[in-house]
């Protein structure tokens, strides 16, 4: 499924239930738990104006989302109807109300004598707030009031580099390289402890894309302030020995994770089956809606996976790195894969290439393969959801993969299940992919969850007795976290994260 085939869709959709009367706009892509959706908005085109009817998507699958019928083209028009009979506004002030505009100015253009002297120096005033309001929205022109600033030196320029500095950090792709100025300005101006902070928090978002040169410049600015001793245990080199541990290549494809365990006759298959390629640097190897054809295991070098946004920008999510898997997700659909996602080179790199049928193949010979596979398709499809979530995009990666790494299982329940029970702590941490659950409290209108939802961690993280029961109402299927493991890192996490986390629910 690319964007040219769901819009195909669900044009043929808004055709068969409407007619000619509806048609869809501002189709973009999102990022869900159970995979990509294309959503859009239907309109129905009227000589008073375009009349928006409701939101509709269709899945990866080909299953249409938002459900549109006549019913609410109707309320759509009656709403419409109701506006436009309803009085126009100022329709209630007449020629004789005694309101007296007459000192807001001469007909002539001069200023009356009534208006404050000082009157004109206010609308500057406010002209030239809004002035700076607008550059502050610009990176371009606020990056470079910030050089300038730091350039100077003084410490009234400082103090004002330091305001706005964070308000770069909404650039993704720049978030590193903020964090790391605004660790050295925090050092100028002499705050040691938080100077390391913003350095910690700049190596995390550099681990991310294994960017050993940025984390190694990292390391040395820490060096002017830390003792060989203090730094030697200190986690910014820790995320430097790591990310350079995970770039060490790799020689055969036994130490690929997917693919241990595999037996001679398994791997021998694997070898002539595929082949090796090299990228340069910065050469595309899938692109996000293109027809998906091809598995890859990375030997040496980084690749950059990038995810188109609703907006129509893209950003790189996390990197991937020797051993691990790029393109399963893709080929294991069961019609018209495509890729959904961009990957590119961050450096030169040497991949093993392999056709997603004939690794199909071998799955269906080899139900272990097909698990670990299944089971890697899935973790990438929850970090997509998690980076392109409002909330989880604010976590740096490594946070993500902790919170990956809580999940317990992946499972299916029944219409009227009950997951939890009044008085008792909850036993787990419920993703809703699909389905739709209800927490239900004696004398309260129940709670309903929808697909992408968390469920009871708010009463897991505080260790909290439910109050009433969580029940399935329509057939689930579920991602579940292991309460022990997400109090844990909870625990051992900043106070922002821990907001983060209460926020899902």
């Amino acid at each position: 499924m690319d964007v040219e085939l769901a819009s195909q869709k669900i044009e043929a959709y808004l055709k068969e239930t409407f007619g000619k009367v509806v048609t869809l706009r501002e189709l973009s892509v999102e990022r869900r738990s159970s995979g990509r959706v294309w959503m859009g908005t239907a309109y129905c085109v009227t000589q008073r104006g375009d009349l928006e009817i409701g939101k509709i998507g269709v899945t990866e699958s080909g299953e249409i989302l938002g459900d549109l019928g006549v019913d609410e083209l109707v309320a759509a028009l009656i709403s419409l109807g109701r506006f436009d009979s309803s009085p126009a506004i100022g329709s209630s002030f007449s020629a004789s109300s005694d309101m007296d505009f007459s000192g807001l100015g001469s007909s002539d253009g001069e200023r009356d004598e009534r208006e404050p002297a000082h009157l004109s120096e206010v609308f500057e005033e406010e002209e030239e707030k809004l002035d700076n309001f607008f550059q502050e929205l610009d990176g371009s022109s606020l990056r470079g009031r910030i050089i300038g600033l730091l350039t100077s030196g003084g410490d009234a320029e400082l103090q004002e580099a330091r305001r706005l500095l964070p308000k770069l950090l909404t650039e993704h792709g720049s978030r590193g390289d903020v964090l790391r100025q605004m660790g050295e300005l925090e050092f100028r101006l002499g705050n040691t402890g938080l100077g390391l902070d913003y350095l910690e928090a700049a190596s995390r978002e550099f681990a991310d894309l294994a960017d050993v040169d940025a984390l190694t410049q990292i390391v040395s600015l820490a060096s002017r302030v830390l003792s060989p001793e203090e730094l030697e245990g200190h986690a910014l080199k820790a995320l430097l020995e790591q990310t350079m541990a995970r770039r060490k290549p790799i020689a055969t494809l036994g130490e690929v994770p997917a693919f241990q365990g595999l037996g001679k006759t398994e791997m021998d298959r694997l070898s002539e089956q595929g082949g090796v390629i090299r990228l340069a640097k910065g050469e595309t190897l899938l692109r996000e809606g293109d027809e998906a054809v091809w598995v890859f295991v990375v030997l040496s070098g980084a690749l950059a996976v990038e995810l188109e946004t609703p907006g129509g920008d893209s950003r790189v999510v996390r990197c991937c790195l020797p051993g691990e898997l790029v393109g399963e997700s893709s080929v294991l659909e069961v019609a018209a894969p495509t890729c959904n996602a961009t990957v590119s080179a961050r450096e030169a790199a040497t991949l093993w290439r392999f056709r997603g049928e004939d690794l199909k193949g071998l799955m269906g010979k080899v139900s272990d393969l097909r698990a670990r596979i299944e089971a890697k398709r899935t973790l990438h499809r929850l970090d997509s959801f998690f980076s392109m979530n409002e909330a989880t995009g604010t976590l740096d990666g490594r946070v993500r993969d902790k919170l990956l790494g809580c999940i317990s299982a992946i499972r299916h329940v029944r219409a009227g299940e009950v997951l939890e029970r009044s008085g008792e702590l909850p036993s787990a941490i419920y993703l809703l992919v699909t389905g739709q659950i209800e927490y239900q409290r004696p004398g309260q209108s129940p709670r309903v969850y929808g697909p992408d939802q968390f469920v009871c961690i708010k009463d897991t993280l505080h260790e909290l007795p439910l109050e009433g029961v969580v029940v399935a109402t329509q057939p689930c299927r579920l991602v579940t976290f292991d309460p022990d493991q997400l109090r844990k890192l909870a625990a051992e996490a900043p106070l922002e994260v821990v907001a983060v986390l209460e926020r899902l629910e």
